[in-house]
This record gives C-alpha cells, structure tokens and sequence, in this order.
C-alpha cells in the first residue's frame, strides 16, 4: 500500500482508511508485543464475524473507516506512547525509523485490546447501502408477534411503576434499573455510559460553547471575530458522559465549554501573530473538572517516593510554602465567619471574615478570639446567635456599607436578574473593554532575545504584573504563564493572602514583596509597569486608586513609551449598579446570582449552601481563570491590529450568572443518578468547604478514580499542579509553566540566590 510507505496507520490494527471491506490481522498497532498473538487473532476474527452479521442482516455494500477516525485513534495512541519506553531514542522494530511514531505495538494491554474490541463503533465507519438503509424493517412485523407465546402487551400495567415501557422479552433482566455499560478509549480509561443514552457531557459542552458562548446574545458583541469560525473547525471534546462532580450545576460542562473558548482565542492570536493555524484541538471534560479544584487536589512526593495529598496549611509545610494567613482566618471560630447563617426575618445572610475577620466580629458585637470553642458546632451556634438578631437587610448594610466587609443575601437566580445590580450588568457578557490613548501605534509586545516568542510558547516575552491576591485574579495571570508569558506578582510584605493555594496560583511566576505606602517601592512598581504589557488588578475597587496605580493613571504614566498597555480590572458585582462599589469573594457571587440556592434545593433543602468547590474563582471573568485569560488574549489582539490601551473589566458575578442562565442545572434524572452514585451527601447552610471537603474528596477519589484522577491529567515536578487542559493535536503549542524572562531578565538558577534588582526579593526558592 503506497499510503504506508513511509507509516502505516491503521483503525485499531483492523482496518485501514480508504479501503472499504478490507478488515486485517495483526495490522499496525495490534497488541503483538502486549501478549498472545493467537489470543488477538481471535478477538480480531470476532470483531470482524460482527461486522459481517450487520453486513448480511442490513444489506451493506461497504464498511470504510473513516480517515478522520483513523487520525483521532493515532493521536490517543501516541499521547499513550509519549509515557512509554517505546519511544526512547534507539532502533526498534516496533517504531519507524529511529525516532519514529511507534507502529508495532498497542497503546495498552491485551486485556484493554479485548474490552476496546467488545463492542464495534460503527459510527466510526463510512457505511454505504446496496439499496434502502432501512430495508432490514422487513414485512412490517416484529419477532415478538411471530411468536404465539409471548405477552404481545406487554406495556400494558396495572399501575405506573415509573420504569421503561421497555421490556427484555429474552430474559430477565430489570431494565427498571440504571444499567452500566463499560468500554474503553484510546487511553485504557474506562467510560460509565448509562443505559439513559439522552444525557452526554462531552455533547452538552459542545452545545454550551457553540449555543452558550458564540451565539448567545449578551456575549456577541465582545467575542473576536474569526474564534467561532476556529472553535467549529477545531475544537473537540472527548471524556466519560456521565458527570463526576457531585454538584447540580453544570459545571464540567461550563469550565469545558470556556477552555474551548480560550482555545479558540488563542488560535486567533496565534493565526494572527505568527501565520499558523494550529489545527485541531481537544479538550477532555474530566480533565477539564480538575480546573476548579486543582489547589486540592496536588500531591507532594515523599523522600521515599510515596505519595501524600499536599496539604499547605500543616505547620509540617511551611517551609514549602510559607504561611502568609496572618490573621488566623483557618482557625476553628475566627474561620466561621465567614459562613451563611439565618437571619431574624427567615432570610438568610452570607457573613464574609475576609482575610481578616476582626471587622466582622467586632460589628456582631462578638469577641475576636474565644479559645474555649473548640467544636464546629459551637462556633457555628456561637455566631448563628448573633446573626439572627438582624433582618437580612440590616445586617446587610451594616456590613457592606458601613463596615465595608463582604456580604450578600442569597438570592435566587430570579431574584438576581430582576434586581438593580442584575438589570445593570445583564448586558455586560463575560468581560467590558474600553480603548484609550488611540493616536499609540498598533504593537504585540517586544521581542526578549533570550527568550523569543513563537508558536511553541506563543506569549514568550509578554510581561505580566499581578497585583492580586488569593484566587481570581491570580488564576488569569497563571494561565497566561502556561502559555509563556513572564509573570510578576506584587504583593505587599505585610498584607494576608491564602496560602492555602500559592502551590497551585503561583506556580510559573515570579513573586515579590513592595510596601506602596514607601516612596521607592512605587518608584520600583513603576520600573516594573513600564516595561509591561498586561497589567492586573484584583483589590476591590478603588484600592489601586488610592496607591496611584489605577487604570487611568497607568495609562497616563506609559503613554510616552511608544505603545499601549493591557489593564484588567476584577471585581464581585460587576462594574454597573448599586452594588460595583462592594467587595466580593466567590462564595459571595454564589450567594447573590443563586448558586447556592440551586444547590441547597437539588438536595431537598430550602435554604442556601455553598457549592463544594470555588467554581466562579477559577472560570469566572477576565480578571480570573479562563475567561480573564481571553480578555488578555482579546485585548492583545485588538492593540496589535488597532493600536492605544486597553482596559478589561470583569466580575465574578459576569460568570455566575452565565452559569445560571446559560449552562444551568443537570437534568432531574441525570442529577438524581450522580447523586446518588456519592452517597446523597447532604450539607446545610452553615457547613463551610472546609467541613464539605472531607466528605466530598474522599468519596471522589474513590469513585471518580478512572474518570477523573487519571494520572495523565498530572505532571510531576518538584510539586504536581495539573497538565494543561487543552490538547493541540499537531503540537505546535506547548502549554505549561516554565520561568522565563520578565522585566528583570533573570534566569531561574541565578533567582535562587540574587536578590533582584531594585531590591524586589523572590518569595520562592525558584
């Protein structure tokens, strides 16, 4: 065959693209080396006996496998390979040539070989017909009713039981009862499909980017032009059809729905930028599930090479990762206050303790420490008192307006979109960019010698500075380092921030301390925002402001330099409204767009709880996780082609409530199903995440292992941050987080030991 001149490829070593009925033994990438050959010629010769039962009972004229599959299975198959010692540098008759795509051998074992065999994918074949595809249908009449002996009425019931119509009239089998079908992928990963074929998650994402994201209508007017284009020609999702998270909302669907979008941004750039279209691109959805909870799930491997969950906040750690919760925020009591309680009216009301949870204390009028509560239950009930002698709206004001601490009351998503704050920002999409200074030339960024851009690492030499703390805004600026941009985070040398997550939100970038109340450290921000072409700002608003770095003021400071700037801004409630003045965390934006409410309802409950994981934190807007990460790409885009600076407003409510009007819950049926395959955990409003975790984790990692926690979806480096969630099949993009060069153009073994210029010294041993 002339096509395999140079590499074969083949459809599960059994078929090859262009030669219709042509069915082989021990073709390319069989398990001849995985164990007994007869025991693949056999499976191979039942494979092909199915075929030929469809072939005789449906009148097909030909089976020919599709070319597009054949490249899908050759890429899991290398992906698998990449992890093996095939591919090691030496000759070998199971790869062509030397350093060649491994031929020879099967990306599993021969067991996975039978299971991947067990059930033909005839969608994967072109099929054609000698007539009607569907004159299998025969004289009008079923079996059934050729036989005398079977109950011909069988729907009919004395009573609605609830099941199927359905019955198995050969045998015995409760089809009343969820059935479980296994298969397996390329990958040696086992797929639980339920018997209910209406729900898939791969299939619900791929309507919420292409229904949800590009053609709904809040979202249009500030999508760049040409992504939809690139999405619905490369974009694809694979994983398990069942969700995995124990969550009513949708929230694979919605994190797997915006790395498509991302990606689909990024090809932009990168078609813009360096004239390559990078092709197709996967996404797998439980993979993507990670996003939202990869601080929790990181492991640190032990001196003797076992491993442990890594958990920051144990004293054991802090020499890893120092502890920067300076105001016992962790602690049993002072933890608690932040937490939903019920109000005086029967209402109830998020308390937020911030970074610091003094304020919040002190204007309940209670103590700022009480070492005698040592059990959960007593803080709670400690706290609980003091809130309900409020009404919701009270308590409401007392917080945010006159002690200016976090606060909401939960409301349901109805109640969102009709209040003030909902009909303001209803029409703002994921993200606002307003343009300025547009006499500045269109420009990318500037060339860094040692570290040049390029379609590999395609924001190499972009030059970040994150002044940002906890999670939102750090995961935008993180994102952006996977793609190579060099990334500085400022950060004050004696403000709180959550360690908890800096194993995971400061991987890839440089860390340093600045106090902006001293005359010189401004003067150093200022060294660092002059060579910069993204800017990020996470305070609530005003804070940048008040330290003479806002937006406008940046702005102003770099208009003399010869090109414009990126300033993002992130805030809770948007950037319109009576509430775009208030701070705001993520379980604040789940209480007041109704996603706690909706989670406190799917599990029987009339009363707000907080989703288990922080969801709006690592997918919400520009300033934050993925789609704060296309703001940066959109606005590079939009400078590069039409010059000036651009500003990206953003807010956690912006995702939230997308989330709730655009993604929305599971199905009853497909919730009940996921629900209960995790024990029907059922939590109150005053259950923290800290109390959520320990149920919630350990049954996912047990249940979900196969599905979720497959170790592909991990890279090992001196700690295990996850794989990059977008799969670029001709591996022209590299994603991940390296050290490259920043304003201060040091390279990674010179940080360990200098103190960088200016005196901004590495918080990390990099």
């Amino acid at each position: 065959m002339s096509e395999w001149e140079l590499e074969p490829s083949s459809y599960l070593g059994l078929a090859a693209s262009g030669f219709p009925n042509y069915f082989m033994y021990l073709g390319p990438n069989c398990p001849i080396a995985n164990g007994p050959v007869i025991f693949s010629i056999e499976l191979q010769t039942e494979y092909m006996l199915r075929f030929l039962n469809r072939w005789q009972k449906e009148d097909v004229h030909s089976f020919d496998a599709r070319k597009d599959v054949v490249d899908d299975f050759m890429h899991q198959k290398d992906v698998f390979m990449d992890r093996t010692v095939w591919t090691g540098d030496c000759l070998s008759w199971y790869k062509n040539p030397q350093s060649g795509r491994i031929t020879a051998v099967w990306p599993g074992s021969i067991l996975h070989y039978m299971e991947t065999l067990a059930t033909p994918r005839y969608d994967d074949f072109s099929v054609g017909y000698n007539g009607s595809r569907f004159a299998y249908l025969g004289n009008d009449f079923s079996q059934t009713e050729l036989n005398p002996n079977v109950d011909r009425a069988y729907y009919i019931r004395e009573r609605d039981d609830g099941s199927s119509l359905f019955r198995n009239l050969m045998g015995n089998v409760n089809v009343s009862e969820p059935m479980d079908v296994k298969a397996e992928n390329g990958q040696g990963r086992t797929l639980l499909m339920s018997s209910d074929k209406s729900y898939s998650v791969p299939e619900a994402t791929q309507r919420v980017l292409v229904q949800g994201i590009f053609q709904n209508p809040r979202l249009k007017h500030n999508i760049p032009e040409g992504a939809a284009e690139i999405a619905a020609k490369n974009v694809k999702f694979l994983g398990n059809s069942q969700p995995s998270v124990p969550i009513n909302w949708r929230f694979a669907e919605s994190v797997g729905a915006l790395k498509g979008y991302e990606a689909s941004v990024l090809s932009l750039l990168i078609q813009r930028k360096y004239k390559v279209d990078v092709g197709e691109i996967r996404i797998d959805t439980d993979h993507a599930s990670l996003f939202f909870m990869s601080p929790l799930v990181a492991q640190i491997i032990g001196e003797d090479g076992t491993l442990e969950q890594f958990r920051p906040v144990d004293p054991k750690n802090y020499k890893i990762i120092p502890n920067t919760d300076k105001h016992d925020t962790g602690g049993l009591y002072r933890g608690l206050a932040t937490n939903i309680y019920k109000t005086r009216d029967g209402r109830y009301f998020h308390l937020y303790g911030s970074l610091n949870s003094d304020t919040t204390l002190k204007a309940l009028g209670l103590p700022v420490q009480d070492p005698s509560i040592t059990e959960f239950d007593a803080a709670v009930a400690r706290i609980q008192g003091k809130v309900e002698q409020f009404d919701s709206a009270d308590i409401d004001h007392l917080m945010n307006e006159k002690h200016k601490q976090a606060g909401c009351i939960p409301l349901t998503k109805e109640e969102y979109f009709t209040s003030e704050s909902g009909k303001a920002n209803y029409n703002a999409g994921f993200y606002e960019t307003v343009k300025a200074h547009e006499e500045l030339p269109p420009a990318w960024w500037p060339e860094q010698e040692s570290k040049p851009a390029s379609v590999l690492r395609p924001l190499a030499g972009l030059k970040v500075v994150d002044l940002s703390r906890v999670i939102a805004a750090p995961t935008i600026s993180r994102s952006l380092a996977e793609m190579g941009a060099s990334v500085m985070r400022v950060i004050g040398p004696d403000l709180p921030d959550l360690s908890a997550v800096h194993h995971d939100m400061n991987w890839g970038k440089w860390n340093s301390h600045l106090d902006l109340k001293k005359a010189e450290d401004k003067t150093k921000l200022w060294a660092l925002i002059s060579e910069a072409d993204v800017v990020i700002d996470g305070y609530r608003p005003g804070v940048m402001e008040k330290h003479g770095f806002g937006r406008d003021a940046v702005f102003e400071a770099i208009r003399g330099r010869g090109r414009g700037i990126i300033y993002v801004r992130e805030n809770c409630y948007g950037w319109h409204g009576p509430w775009k003045h208030r701070s705001g965390w993520q379980q604040i934006s789940d209480a007041c767009c109704g996603i706690s409410m909706g989670f406190g309802r799917a599990m029987g409950l009339e009363e707000p709880v907080t989703p288990i994981f922080p969801n709006a934190d690592f997918c919400f807007v520009t300033s934050t996780g993925i789609i704060g990460c296309v703001g940066v790409l959109h606005a590079l885009i939009q400078r590069a082609e039409q010059g000036g600076s651009f500003g990206v407003d953003t807010a956690l409510n912006y995702y939230s409530a997308w989330l709730a009007e655009s993604v929305g819950e599971y199905p009853a049926e497909v919730w009940a199903d996921l629900w209960k395959r995790h024990d029907k955990p059922v939590f109150r409003h005053c259950e923290n995440m800290q109390k959520m975790f320990p149920r919630v984790l350990p049954a996912m990692f047990q249940k979900d292992d196969k599905t979720v926690f497959q170790p592909q979806f991990f890279e090992v480096r001196k700690h295990k941050p996850q794989e990059p969630r977008l799969s670029f099949r001709n591996r022209f993009y590299n994603l991940s987080t390296r050290l490259l060069t920043c304003a201060l153009t040091l390279e990674r073994e010179e940080m360990a030991s200098t103190r960088l210029p200016g005196q901004l010294t590495s918080m990390w041993k990099l």
